[in-house]
């Protein structure tokens, strides 16, 4: 019996919480006869998210997540994640002209595929501040300016930016000034735990002189 997308989350969620591992939507549902649709982007962010907790806190996680279901229920893809079914084809011996003498095989000259470039992970602080002025989310904007957001060391995707961006509350303050306080609300409704990440002292100096100064945000601050 196929579970209901509601029931299909919410166990998707528990196992995660429990195991330090997240399967992909595919594989959950195959071994879970679940219906998880396939979607890459809620995927990725989920991950991001728990991730981050395992970082902070180890399993199990007891940290609010964003609600999968909300964000899968709301998504325009709807296509079941299931994997093909597996095909297993009896493969016959090749007849002996067609192998290569022992000799002649070692003379080859075979090279391996090359691995495809990873990504740069550098990128500086004021690129992040581009990706955030020119992005679309209105989650990540405040119009008088009270939004701080915290620079991962790695290059991330324009959707994930909510995921590393808070409103500058009181306690948000106070948190970031460790002065009160370890947990940050992120854009995304997830939290993040400030003893999980390292802060740049730097940015964190100059975020608070100009804060005090009554200089408008938003603010970014380097993690690591």
């Amino acid at each position: 019996m196929t579970l209901t997308l509601k029931e299909s989350c919410r166990l998707y969620e528990q196992n995660c919480r429990r195991r330090q591992n997240v399967p992909s939507f595919e594989e959950f549902n195959v071994s879970h006869s679940a219906c998880l649709p396939h979607n890459v982007d809620v995927f990725a962010v989920f991950k991001q998210n728990i991730e981050l907790a395992y970082k902070a806190e180890g399993v199990p996680v007891t940290r609010r997540l964003p609600s999968l279901f909300k964000r899968l229920s709301t998504s325009k893809l709807q296509k079941s994640a299931l994997l093909p079914p597996s095909v297993q084809m009896s493969v016959s011996p090749a007849p002996a002209s067609v192998v290569p003498p022992l000799n002649r095989s070692m003379k080859m000259k075979i090279r391996a595929p090359s691995a495809p470039s990873a990504p740069s992970a550098d990128w500086t602080l004021e690129e992040y501040r581009q990706l955030v002025l020119n992005s679309g989310d209105s989650k990540i904007k405040e119009s008088k300016g009270l939004m701080v957001h915290l620079m991962p060391s790695t290059k991330i995707k324009e959707r994930l930016l909510a995921s590393y961006a808070c409103k500058l509350t009181k306690s948000t303050w106070k948190a970031l000034i460790g002065k009160q306080g370890d947990r940050l609300t992120m854009r995304d409704d997830s939290e993040l735990k400030l003893s999980s990440v390292s802060l740049n002292k730097s940015d964190v100096a100059l975020f608070v002189k100009s804060y005090k100064n009554q200089t408008q945000g938003p603010f970014f601050i380097r993690i690591s």
